[in-house]
């Protein structure tokens, strides 16, 4: 007999610990099947149980002296391993239906009280084995059954319907197990150990109740392992996922690549200048062959924002002679008129994709209530395309156009998304393309202008600068004979007037010149005699209003100029002389200032306002003080100047009265 259990032991064992370790191995990780999460509490259930009746049958083979230490690890091995079940059964129930939730703290409960009754018998061996059974073992098994019937449902969506068989026989073997493993206890004077034990199962069956232990746990391990075979099947169709997303993605990305090219080549038309016409016409039929498209049509957006202009267009040559005769219309160069309702205007109107699964509303679009309905028919049979969607060009914020294609296969929003990349960088590119256009009209007629500047300033200088001069020559002759007063006056007036138009024509040329940004030489050079030159020329202006210029700086200032500096400074000191009170003072000298000399200016006049420290180096901006005129264009030359010296110059308030202006040259480096 011993012979024969300790057979039925090993077998017994056996079979729960492959069923543990076949739970343990099993690729479960990431499963989306709710059961994968807690499934290795039955594996540990399988592998403890299976050592526990593994020493069970040690127990058999030992001498009665030899097995005081199975027993004890039998002791702690049997409750364990249902203590997984009635996790696994609860978890696994609280995880499917809220409302169970409540009995988590069940296992510790039961285990605590197993604990407790085993601590305080006599007999600790017999009756943990009892408790743990009735305590552990019916609940742990009990609601694994229950918790395995719930996945059911879950199963028929996603399973073989072979696995779900499987899924049930073991959720009713688990059932079965449950009397078996539970209710059969060893002997006891206390009911139910005094009724169901192992000496009268025995009796009443002739069997030994680990028999049929081992034959229900021989089924629970067939049907388990079936039931893993879920998860191998989830990983070969996550791999097979997998594989079909990778294709696509490897698709999408060689169709993003080909959308760059696409791009690109039209970028590189655009820069070699070529026509408008011919750079759409490459556009649409690239959008035509990438995407497969029946048709596309690139709509340009009027000034007015009223309609949309076909600039481009691909599609079945005969299909469209046969549209164009149908309506009478050149399609290209069309205008789109956007009311509402039209599919052009929801786009304008969103600016995002639209797909239409209606080609007649497309075609209405074009028309709108310009044509009948059955002229808008027979154009739908005439083309091959059920679906169309439009897409907005956009550059940044401004709105291009609209991207118009018709496809024979349904269009979906993965296709919207897609074109709404491409449409924004397509817009960018048309942009571009307009703009250049635009700024080579407007260089175009910038030449031109220029052209009839330099032919006016050329007229105004040899033809009237001329007769200018001659008209100061007979004055000034005019003025030394005359000896009646109100004549001489006169006659003086006539020689301001004069001189003021050849002041005018001779800064207006000199400011011609330097606003073309032509570059002027610059030659080592020192600015105190350039400086000094400036003041000579202008003494004659400081006699005439009883005006001393003090200069006093020595030395030598070198620096990089170009004789207008000369100008520059004429002009400052004409200024201070012209706008400063007679018999007044002006202060002239050049200071050190680091990397920079900086020549000053300083006058005894009225000031300049704050407001107008800036504005007075603008063209054509004077503030008039009294009776002294100009042309308003001396200090914008002086301004022009000194910017081709890579200099500045400025004016501040003179402390004493009056203004200085500064000119600040960067030093030459030896």
């Amino acid at each position: 007999m011993d012979l024969f259990m300790i057979f039925v032991f090993f077998i017994y064992g056996l079979a729960f610990f492959i069923l543990g370790f076949a739970i343990i191995l099993y690729p479960k990780k990431d499963s989306a099947i709710k059961l994968a999460k807690g499934l290795w509490l039955i594996g540990a259930f399988g592998i403890l149980h299976g050592l526990n009746e593994w020493l069970d049958m040690f127990i058999l083979i030992q001498q009665p002296g030899e097995i005081l230490l199975l027993n004890i690890i039998r002791a702690a091995l049997l409750p364990l391993s249902f203590l997984f079940l009635v996790y696994f059964g609860v978890r696994t129930l609280s995880e499917t239906k809220e409302r169970y939730s409540k009995f988590k703290a069940l296992p510790t409960i039961l285990f605590i009280v197993w604990g407790v009754i085993t601590a305080f018998s006599s007999n600790r061996f017999v009756m943990g084995d009892i408790w743990a059974r009735y305590l552990l073992a019916i609940p742990g098994v009990l609601l694994t059954s229950y918790a395995l019937n719930l996945q059911i449902p879950e199963f028929k969506k996603t399973v073989k319907p072979e696995v779900i068989v499987n899924l049930k026989i073991a959720s009713g073997t688990f059932l079965i197990y449950a009397f078996f493993s539970g209710f059969i206890v060893q002997q006891a004077n206390f009911f139910p150990a005094s009724l169901l034990n192992y000496t009268t199962f025995l009796d009443f069956v002739g069997v030994p109740v680990q028999v049929f232990r081992s034959i229900i746990a021989l089924s629970l391990t067939y049907n388990m392992i079936r039931l893993l075979s879920i998860f191998e099947l989830e990983t070969l169709e996550a791999l097979q996922t997998a594989h079909v997303e990778m294709k696509s993605e490897i698709a999408e990305r060689k169709q993003v690549e080909e959308e760059q090219r696409l791009l690109q080549k039209i970028n590189n038309m655009l820069n070699a200048g070529v026509d408008q016409e011919e750079v759409f016409k490459e556009l649409v039929d690239g959008i035509r062959s990438l995407y497969n498209y029946e048709s596309v049509a690139i709509h340009i957006m009027s000034e007015d924002k009223t309609y949309l202009i076909i600039k481009g267009y691909s599609a079945d040559s005969k299909i469209a002679k046969r549209l164009e005769k149908l309506t009478g219309l050149t399609v290209m160069d069309y205008k789109v008129a956007l009311y509402v309702g039209s599919l052009f205007q929801e786009v304008v109107d969103t600016g995002k994709p639209v797909i239409a699964d209606d080609i007649k509303w497309v075609l209405n679009s074009y028309g709108g209530k310009k044509y009948p309905q059955s002229l808008v028919k027979i154009a739908a049979k005439l083309t091959k395309a059920k679906w169309g969607i439009g897409v907005p060009l956009l550059a940044g914020d401004k709105f291009v156009g609209v991207i118009g294609c018709g496809s024979t296969y349904e269009l979906t929003d993965k296709d919207s998304q897609r074109f709404a990349v491409f449409g924004a960088q397509a817009g960018l590119a048309i942009e571009k393309a307009q703009t250049f256009n635009v700024l080579e009209t407007a260089y175009d007629e910038l030449n031109k202008s220029n052209k009839l500047k330099d032919l006016f300033i050329d007229i105004m200088r040899h033809d009237l600068l001329n007769p200018a001069g001659v008209a100061r020559g007979l004055a000034e002759l005019a003025l030394d004979g005359e000896k009646d007063p109100d004549k001489k006056e006169l006659l003086q007036a006539i020689l301001r007037s004069d001189e003021r138009i050849i002041e005018m024509i001779e800064n207006a040329s000199t400011l011609s010149k330097l606003e073309e940004g032509r570059e002027l030489e610059l030659k080592p050079g020192d600015l105190r005699p350039k400086l000094e030159e400036a003041i000579e020329t202008m003494a004659e202006l400081a006699k005439g209003k009883n005006t001393k210029i003090k200069f006093q700086s020595k030395g030598k200032y070198p620096a990089l100029i170009n004789p207008l500096i000369r100008d520059l400074f004429q002009n400052i000191i004409s200024n201070a002389i012209k706008y400063g009170p007679d018999n007044s003072n002006v202060a002239i000298k050049i200071e050190d200032d680091g990397m920079e000399w900086k020549v000053s200016v300083a006058d005894k006049g009225e000031g300049i306002p704050d407001e107008h420290k800036e504005s007075i180096f603008e063209r054509f901006t004077r503030i008039e003080k009294g009776i002294v005129k100009g042309t308003g264009l001396g200090l914008a030359i002086s301004k022009k100047v000194t910017e081709v010296h890579n200099g500045r110059v400025w004016v501040e308030d003179n402390p004493s009265g009056g203004s200085i202006f500064y000119i600040a040259i960067p030093k030459r480096k030896d």
